[in-house]
């Protein structure tokens, strides 16, 4: 009952073609651009109804390239959040980074309307997608947000990470998947293609992302800063999280990450002692187990699904086989 197959973001080499599982990902520094970026509100909280038309959200990331799979901005929920005024525009952003936000920006001391709330007030207010201003995009909010950096307010593409998929589905956030197996954007002009940087590979399309927002006087502030990111241990490249269906085993819902814990805590002898506290901390954060791969040898996973109606076979006769 532990293994299951579903549609989730997983590690995924461009250049191999296949998922990893977290034990095969090795980290190594990489330079990414880090923007901040106001998105347009639709709708205007209680208390800002004056800047109904001139509202913005304040985001901050370091993947651009995901902004064509934005469904979401997610706020910390106990967080204040205020809005500053600058050229007759509010920006929503947290209020302990304000001050530090304003001098990035070389805006001097914030300007505050006299108005606050908390994450949890502002779920549901909605924005333009970005890329697709058609489309609308949603505040929730999730406690992984921090205060250390950026905006405490996280723009989030539930296809393309973990945590975002994780507090989307709490939310009933859909998942947007634009990008194909070589890590290109698929062509089209709708939400789940790249629009105008359809057949961009991803990280070709970042900075033609951010002179795409600066031209639309979207972009905010553009800095590169270094951070230790995820690659591949084949090919030794940086992977990318991509929403694919996959074979999982749960970690949770026979119990397995609590019987290997305790199995860590109270039954092995670590030689140095410190070893259990790092092995610990894997199992205690690790994701669900990716266990299939899109590779021509090694071994299969033993299941069969019918070309008439779709459905999965995978019975004790069919592994004996």
């Amino acid at each position: 009952g532990a293994v299951y197959r579903g549609l989730k973001p997983i590690h995924w080499c461009s250049h191999c073609h296949t998922a990893l599982a977290e034990a095969e990902i090795e980290y190594a520094d990489e330079t990414s651009p880090a923007i901040f970026v106001r998105f347009e509100m639709t709708t205007v909280p209680a208390g800002l109804e004056a800047f109904a038309g001139k509202l913005d959200v304040a985001i901050w990331t370091t993947t651009p390239w995901t902004l064509p799979a934005d469904m979401a901005v997610i706020l910390h929920p106990d967080a204040e959040y205020a809005a500053v005024v600058h050229e007759g525009r509010a920006l929503i952003m947290a209020k302990a980074l304000a001050g530090k936000i304003c001098e990035k920006l070389g805006w001097g001391e914030p300007q505050f309307v006299d108005w606050s709330a908390t994450g949890t007030e502002l779920a549901g207010n909605e924005y333009k997608q970005p890329i697709f201003p058609a489309e609308r995009g949603t505040f929730i909010y999730a406690d992984y947000v921090t205060l250390d950096d950026g905006t405490g307010i996280v723009h989030s593409a539930p296809g393309h990470g973990v945590d975002d998929y994780n507090a989307g589905m709490k939310f009933d956030i859909p998942v947007i998947m634009p990008v194909d197996d070589d890590g290109c954007f698929y062509m089209g002009d709708e939400l789940g293609c790249g629009g105008p940087f359809g057949g961009m590979e991803v990280n070709e399309a970042n900075p033609k992302i951010i002179e795409w927002l600066d031209e639309r006087g979207m972009l905010l502030l553009h800095e590169d800063i270094s951070h230790s990111y995820p690659h591949c241990w084949r090919c030794k490249r940086p992977v990318i999280f991509r929403a694919t269906t996959q074979w999982f085993v749960s970690m949770d819902k026979t119990g397995l990450r609590a019987a290997a814990s305790d199995q860590i805590d109270n039954e092995v002898q670590w030689i140095p002692s410190w070893a259990s506290r790092r092995i610990g901390a894997m199992v205690a954060d690790r994701p669900d187990w990716c266990i299939s791969r899109q590779r021509y040898w090694g071994v299969p996973i033993p299941v069969f699904k019918c070309k008439a109606c779709g459905e999965t076979v995978a019975t004790e006769a069919t592994f004996d086989a």
